[in-house]
């Protein structure tokens, strides 16, 4: 089996504040282009390898599933807590920490830590049934969720 690669997908992203200018990258007789962010599978690449892109749209992704989930439960209808933790473990947990050790730098800035904090705070609401006004570590202790981010210690 080969490995095939195709041209005009390909793009250059360096991690340097600026490309190099001075030449012109060809692959296969086709231009390769500059670009300051890469998808690749579920992963986004920018050019100074900030992840602040990829956070955003994981942590997107696991509030729209948690609003979906949201829908399907409620206090005396819907989806047993079980099940919503089983979703939240196996489909989002499992979506935001898709690829760690790639982007685990990422996570070490208090902000990271905070916005995923936030996704947890959100999936402890959706499995309690409490009011918002709740205290997390509460609900954290309640859910027995394990901490959020790679590298937290919350």
């Amino acid at each position: 089996m080969w490995l095939s690669v195709n041209p005009d997908k390909t793009e250059l992203v360096f991690t340097r504040r600026k490309h190099p200018g001075f030449f012109e990258a060809r692959f296969f007789g086709v231009t390769l282009h500059f670009s300051m962010l890469v998808k690749y599978p579920r992963v986004v690449l920018d050019s100074r390898l900030t992840w602040r892109v990829h956070l955003d749209v994981r942590i997107r992704k696991a509030h729209n599933l948690l609003w979906i989930c949201r829908r399907a439960c409620g206090v005396k209808w819907g989806l047993s807590p079980k099940v919503v933790h089983w979703l939240y473990i196996s489909i989002n947990r499992a979506s935001i920490t898709f690829a760690p050790l790639v982007w685990w730098p990422g996570c070490q800035t208090a902000s990271a830590k905070n916005r995923l904090s936030g996704v947890q705070r959100l999936a402890c609401l959706r499995l309690t049934g409490v009011m918002r006004t709740t205290p997390t570590s509460a609900m954290k202790a309640f859910t027995s969720l394990p901490p959020t981010g790679v590298g937290s210690s919350q």
